[in-house]
């Protein structure tokens, strides 16, 4: 266990927690700086993502620290701060108080109940590991039973994986277009 005092440790998660959050940033800044420059050029300079950029550059400077809070969407707001070009003017400021709530938070309760966890699972031993190993193998056998029985709902992502095209959703406009255009027995 590191024995560092509480004030070194909150700056050292501080450091990589900025560093991470900017990562992700500009991994975003690169997806839209990338897209500008394919045919989905027009989906990064239109409207949408206009609007898009006008909130973020409104709420962002908000929706930033408070993600540092959260568990799970925290990777997903820095990208979209990226991809929706935040200026870093609000970015730069927001991310490092964020930081600040996050090292806090993990520095102080975070490691406190992760040592004491370890030191749990030392005393109890074997029969934890062995609970979990059992648990990983339940949830791996669920989600290739429920592969195997679903094939249908992992045929897009296979077909786009390996980059072949895949029929078109019978839900989308043109499926419905062609379906309200053809001649029916009721229509007249």
């Amino acid at each position: 266990m590191l024995d560092w005092p509480v004030w070194q440790t909150i700056g050292a998660l501080w450091v990589i927690v900025n560093l991470r959050a900017n990562l992700f940033y500009w991994i975003g800044r690169g997806i839209t700086f990338g897209a500008s420059r394919t045919r989905f050029a027009k989906i990064v300079d239109g409207p949408v993502m206009a609007r898009a950029e006008r909130f973020t550059s409104r709420w962002g400077i908000f929706a930033v620290p408070m993600s540092f809070l959260t568990i799970g969407v925290q990777t997903a707001v820095h990208v979209t701060a990226g991809v929706t070009r935040m200026p870093l003017v609000r970015w730069i400021p927001s991310v490092m108080v964020g930081g600040v709530f996050w090292a806090v938070l993990y520095g102080t309760i975070g490691l406190t109940a992760f040592w004491a966890a370890l030191l749990a699972a030392g005393r109890v031993g074997w029969p934890l590991v062995v609970v979990a190993v059992l648990l990983l193998i339940g949830i791996v056998g669920y989600l290739r039973h429920y592969r195997r029985k679903h094939p249908e709902r992992f045929a897009k992502a296979e077909a786009m994986a390996a980059g072949e095209s895949y029929p078109a959703d019978p839900e989308s406009a043109e499926a419905r277009n062609q379906v309200a255009t053809s001649s029916g027995p009721d229509q007249g």
